[in-house]
């Protein structure tokens, strides 16, 4: 093998690490918003949830149903 034949596979392979780097930092990044994205639409639908299950300020626990 030549020089410039083992520094061209050299080359290549750094180049495919650095690829491999950068994708695995971009797919961290993206589970990472993935999650906050799931907590923040659970705390969504907690909130919603206890806020249909209270009733408003002021309202009573009887109904008047005389006409």
């Amino acid at each position: 093998m030549s020089a410039s034949s083992i520094a061209a596979a050299a080359v290549a392979s750094q180049k495919s690490q650095l690829q491999m780097a950068m994708q695995a930092v971009l797919l961290k990044t993206q589970f990472k918003q993935d999650v906050a994205l799931a907590q923040l639409i659970a705390e969504a639908t907690e909130g919603g949830a206890k806020l249909a299950a209270s009733p408003p300020a002021g309202a009573g626990t009887q109904l008047d149903i005389s006409v």
